[in-house]
Parts: structure tokens; C-alpha cells; sequence
């Protein structure tokens, strides 16, 4: 079985295509909108919880692979999602979890320039303290908004350690603004400051 939660929705067609590369005969997704929900459900994705700050309605030790894609920094209790992701995966099941990296160059740099980092949000209303947008259509500032916490990668390896995760791999994804080859390439040397981290642990 295998736990898809991904951002913007698990209705996409990257969460079957992750399961068919599993060869997964479940596929449980977590959706928050009733709509996107309906479109995971006709593609086969079960839907049995909707709110990753609660414990999930999915029974101990029943998931082989969780995958939780640009989710972990839009929680407020990152605590007990970690603790759920440890409770319903089977023993040596995997947990990947991708995220913003804090440590990010492009937001060391921010905080040397002393702004806020790109990922950080101190408004719900608008992206107050960026130096600038990192995407076309950014207007003037990078909109993130719903980022709650931000980890970098030592944060979010003690965090899986301290529940019960083995820390098998952290891998770091671009380097803005360099192109995505080159920027690929340093990422894979140097992950710590890369603009992403995908992090691969099993449930100890």
C-alpha cells in the first residue's frame, strides 16, 4: 500500500504514476478539497483522511511506501505527522519527504541582504520582507503564504530521528538561478544549501 500527499493535490497524475512505478495495489491519498478529492477518488486513489494535522484514519503498520511532496512546511504540527507517518508504515517501509531547504544559498543571501528567506512567511495576507519573486508571475515578491515551518537539512533530520526514522539519504533538487542541468549537478554535490531537499528514511 502506499501514502501519496503531495502540493498542490494528490489528484495529479504524478501520485498514480508513483504508484504504478511501485507497483502498489493501494494507493490512500490526503485531500483537503472536496473537488480534487472526487478526481483522486475516479482515478483510484482512496481518500480516508483530509487533515494531515490530525492523526490519520489508516490502521498501524499498513503502508509500505509513504511519499509526502510540499507538505511537511504548510503544517502547523509537524510533530504529530511525523509520529503518524511513523505509526502507519509497516517496520523498514520507506517515508520520502520533500520540502524547501532553509539553508538554501538564495536564502542565505536574503538574510545577509536582511530580508526574509524566500520560503518564510511572516503575513497570511501578502509576501511582506522578499527581495524579489523566483518564479515568472510573482508579483514582486515570492507568494509561498501558507508556509508554516521551514526546515533546514540538519531540522528536518533530527526531527525524523527523534521519531523513530532512520535517515537513509538527503538529497538536494536545484540551485536557483542556475539552469536546471547545472544547477542539478552542484545540488547532487553540495545538498545542504540546494533550494530543495528530498529526504529518504525508513520507520526504524
Amino acid at each position: 500500500m502506499a501514502l501519496t500527499a503531495n502540493h498542490p493535490s494528490c489528484a495529479t497524475v504524478r501520485s498514480t504514476r508513483f504508484a504504478e512505478r511501485l507497483a502498489a495495489s493501494r494507493i490512500i491519498g490526503i485531500e483537503i478539497q472536496d473537488g480534487l478529492a472526487e478526481v483522486a477518488a475516479a482515478r483510484g486513489i482512496e481518500i480516508p483522511s483530509r487533515d494531515l494535522n490530525a492523526p490519520l484514519e489508516i490502521p498501524d503498520r499498513a503502508v509500505d511506501v509513504a511519499v509526502a511532496n510540499q507538505v511537511i512546511e504548510h503544517l502547523y504540527d509537524t510533530d504529530q505527522f511525523v509520529r503518524q507517518l511513523h505509526r502507519v508504515l509497516k517496520p523498514g517501509g520507506l517515508a520520502v519527504i520533500s520540502t524547501n531547504n532553509l539553508a538554501s544559498w538564495h536564502n542565505i543571501l536574503a538574510l545577509i541582504l536582511g530580508a526574509q528567506p524566500f520560503p518564510a512567511d511572516v503575513s497570511s495576507n501578502s509576501a511582506l520582507g522578499k527581495l524579489f519573486g523566483l518564479f515568472p508571475g510573482d508579483a514582486g515578491s515570492y507568494s509561498s503564504w501558507t508556509h508554516l515551518r521551514i526546515f533546514s537539512p540538519r531540522a528536518l533530520r533530527e526531527m525524523l530521528e527523534y521519531h523513530g526514522f532512520a535517515v537513509e539519504r538527503i538529497r538536494g533538487i536545484g540551485y536557483y538561478p542556475l539552469p536546471t542541468t547545472l544547477a542539478q549537478r552542484i545540488a547532487d554535490r553540495a545538498p545542504r544549501h540546494a533550494a530543495y531537499l528530498t529526504v529518504t528514511c525508513s520507520r526504524r
